[in-house]
């Protein structure tokens, strides 16, 4: 087998980016089995609150797992998209620290 199959064997190349097939397969196990066992599909909400804030509400099923960290991305940069707004990452994580503290 070359190294070049070896190499797409472990990886799947998408433009510019690669994605793990761990990766990969983790969000497949999460979406089966918040879809099967929870019967619960995928979704996030914004809902309000008291001061006019608004917080995100993500079903149980996905809560601290990567389905629901790519749904976030996936939120913030719409988000960013429409208000003409964009924080990288790891600026977006400073300027949280820097409101909770």
């Amino acid at each position: 087998m070359s190294s070049s199959l070896k190499k797409t064997n472990h990886l799947i190349r998408k433009k510019e980016e690669s994605f793990d097939l761990r990766e990969i397969q983790q969000i497949i196990r999460e979406l089966t089995v918040g879809i099967n066992v929870f019967e619960e599909l995928p979704a996030i909400s914004l809902r309000p609150r008291y001061d006019k804030g608004t917080f995100v509400d993500i079903p149980p099923a996905y809560i601290d797992t990567h389905v629901a960290q790519c749904m976030l991305e996936l939120d913030y940069y719409m988000k960013g998209l429409w208000h003409g707004a964009h924080f990288g990452r790891e600026r977006r994580q400073k300027f949280t620290e820097r409101w909770l503290i």
